[in-house]
């Protein structure tokens, strides 16, 4: 099985086949079993110190990762704009408000994906 191969193919997918085939994906990360999750954890480990000890990759300090990529989103979509950060948050609020007064109740992801799913099928 050629995995380049199979990413070509599943990139050049119309969207939500995309869409649909990256929440499968996502979803069989989940039925990992622990002691397969901790292997898994400890392989991706052991790869990235040895790119660290052959000098293929160099460690970069978290504030500075934090500075590139605040520097990249405002490339991207301009400085911040007060009066947006403020609308969010009080949308933010008075969802949370709604949450917790029983106005409105959550939905699991399961349940939006199996409804988007189905509506992806129509």
């Amino acid at each position: 099985m050629d995995v380049r191969l199979i990413e070509e193919e599943a990139l050049a997918l119309p969207a939500p086949d995309r869409a649909r085939l990256a929440r499968k994906l996502l979803e069989s990360l989940d039925a990992v079993s622990e002691s397969e999750r901790e292997q898994l954890w400890l392989a991706e480990a052991a790869s990235r110190a040895a790119q660290l000890d052959n000098g293929d990759v160099a460690l970069i300090p978290g504030q500075e990762v934090a500075q590139r990529a605040r520097a990249l989103l405002e490339a991207l979509d301009g400085p911040p704009d007060p009066d947006v950060e403020s609308a969010w948050l009080e949308e933010v609020e008075h969802r949370a408000g709604e949450i917790k007064s029983g106005q409105v109740q959550c939905v699991p992801a399961e349940e939006v994906f199996r409804q988007l799913d189905s509506l992806l099928k129509k």
